[in-house]
């Protein structure tokens, strides 16, 4: 949410980064969000009811399917983002500039 919250104060280049930083953010916390949901899946686990069981695998499977999505979407990005040399360092230049002092 900070990335999003800088974006009324830049412009051109710099809002862009923001922009793309702020979605791989996003991204960051739906993975967070299903591993979260995953653990109380598996804390849970339908223990009184067969078929509740069976569904919970179902939709278990369903949502490590989805987190690997997000993970090998998430890694491209940073693969992307370090080879296009600079990006790094224009991020730190831009977000020292807004430092006090």
């Amino acid at each position: 949410y900070m990335m999003d919250s800088l974006r009324p104060i830049l412009s051109g280049t710099d809002a862009q980064l923001v922009d793309l930083m702020a979605a791989r953010q996003r991204r960051l916390g739906d993975l967070h969000d299903l591993d979260l949901l995953l653990d109380r899946l598996d804390r849970f686990g339908g223990k009184e009811n067969r078929e509740a069981r069976t569904q919970l695998r179902r939709l278990r499977a369903a949502l490590v399917r989805r987190r690997a999505a997000l993970a090998r979407s998430y890694r491209a990005f940073l693969r992307t983002f370090s080879r296009r040399g600079g990006s790094v360092s224009r991020l730190r230049q831009m977000l020292s500039r807004l430092e006090p002092g």
